[in-house]
C-alpha cells in the first residue's frame, strides 16, 4: 500500500490527462467520476461495475494507479467485507482484473532499462505473471526506499521468465537461469550498470501473519547490506524477495485443514488421558468415604 501511494502522488503531478478517457469506453462516466474521488466504488451497483469492468483494459498507467490508491482500503468479499450482499463477488472481480493490469504495466515499466548510450533496450516477458511478479516486488523497493533513501538503487534478481538485453553489456549474464539488474526506486527504471553510488542487497526473512485469517499478510522482514563495489555484489541470488499474494482470501490449504482436524481430533483424547492419570481406586475410596448418608436406599428398600 505504502509504495502504490507515494508513486500515486509523484506521478499524480504528471497525470494532468487523469480525466482523458480513450474512446469507445462503454462506461466513460463512472471512471470519470471515480478517479476524481467523487464516488467510490462502493458506492456504484454491481450491475455497473460488471458492465464497466472491460473499459479497465483501456485505462493510461497513471488512471490505473490511481484508481487503485483510492480504494486500497476496500475489501468488497471475505474477511473484513464492506458489504452484505453478493453484489461484492463482482467488485472483487473488477478489482482483481485492475491489479493484474495494473501490476503488470508497473513490471514493464520498472525492468525496462531503458535506454543506455542513446539506444532502445527492452525486457521481455515469458507470461504475464512474471511482469505481475515484477511490478510487486519494485513497489516494495519503492516503499523500502522511503525508509532507506540511500543508496537510491537495489540489487534486484529477476525472474526467470524475464530476459533483459541492455545495449551496453549485450545481455546481462544469468546466474540460475536469472538475471541481475540495478533498480533505481526514484526513477522507477532499471539498469545494467552499478551504481556509482553503492546498491542495496536484499536477504528477505519475512514470514507470513499467523494471525491473519486470510493468509495474505506478511510481517516485512528486510536485511539491507550496502555494497559500494561492485566485485562484493552477491554472485548468485540471495533468499527471494516474497510478495503478498494479489488473489482473494482463501480457505486454509489442505495440510492446514488436516493439521486443525488432527488437532481437533486428538485433544479430546489427550484429555481424557490426562484425567485418567489423576484418578485411581484409593481416590476412589476416599472420595466414597466423604460422602454423607441420606438414607435413601434404605426408605427405597423398605418400599
Amino acid at each position: 500500500k505504502a509504495g502504490l501511494r507515494l508513486l500515486d502522488e509523484r506521478w499524480g503531478l504528471l497525470g494532468k490527462g487523469l480525466g482523458d478517457l480513450a474512446d469507445g469506453m462503454l462506461r466513460s462516466s463512472p471512471f470519470r467520476d471515480l478517479l476524481s474521488g467523487k464516488i467510490r466504488l462502493q458506492s456504484v451497483t454491481g450491475n455497473d461495475v460488471s458492465a464497466a469492468q472491460h473499459d479497465i483494459k483501456k485505462l493510461t498507467l497513471v488512471q490505473l494507479l490511481r484508481l487503485r490508491t483510492l480504494h486500497l482500503d476496500f475489501t468488497p468479499s471475505g474477511c473484513g467485507a464492506d458489504t452484505i450482499t453478493g453484489v461484492g463477488g463482482t467488485h472483487e472481480a473488477f478489482l482483481t482484473t485492475l491489479d493484474g493490469l495494473l501490476f503488470q504495466q508497473l513490471g514493464h515499466k520498472a525492468v525496462n532499462p531503458g535506454s543506455e548510450n542513446g539506444q532502445a533496450a527492452a525486457a521481455r516477458f515469458k507470461s504475464t505473471s512474471d511482469a505481475h511478479q515484477c511490478g510487486r516486488e519494485a513497489v516494495m523497493f519503492v516503499a523500502a526506499a522511503e525508509a532507506a533513501p540511500s543508496p537510491i538503487c537495489w540489487s534486484w534478481w529477476l525472474p526467470e521468465g524475464v530476459d533483459v538485453a541492455t545495449a551496453a553489456s549485450g545481455g546481462a549474464p544469468r546466474v540460475q537461469n536469472r538475471q541481475r539488474v540495478f533498480f533505481n526506486a526514484q526513477l522507477f527504471a532499471s539498469s545494467g550498470k552499478f551504481s556509482d553510488g553503492g546498491v542495496f542487497e536484499v536477504s528477505d526473512f519475512s514470514k507470513p501473519d499467523r494471525h491473519d485469517p486470510s493468509g495474505r499478510l506478511r510481517w516485512m522482514d528486510w536485511k539491507l547490506n550496502v555494497v559500494t563495489e561492485e566485485g562484493d555484489l552477491s554472485q548468485e541470488p540471495r533468499a527471494d524477495i516474497v510478495v503478498p499474494e494479489a488473489t482473494s482470501p482463501v480457505s486454509p490449504s489442505r495440510e492446514a485443514a488436516a493439521n486443525a482436524k488432527n488437532k481437533v481430533d486428538t485433544e479430546p483424547a489427550a484429555a481424557g488421558g490426562n484425567t485418567a492419570g489423576l484418578v485411581n481406586a484409593e481416590t476412589l475410596r476416599n472420595l466414597r468415604g466423604g460422602l454423607r448418608k441420606t438414607g435413601t436406599l434404605e426408605r427405597l428398600g423398605q418400599q
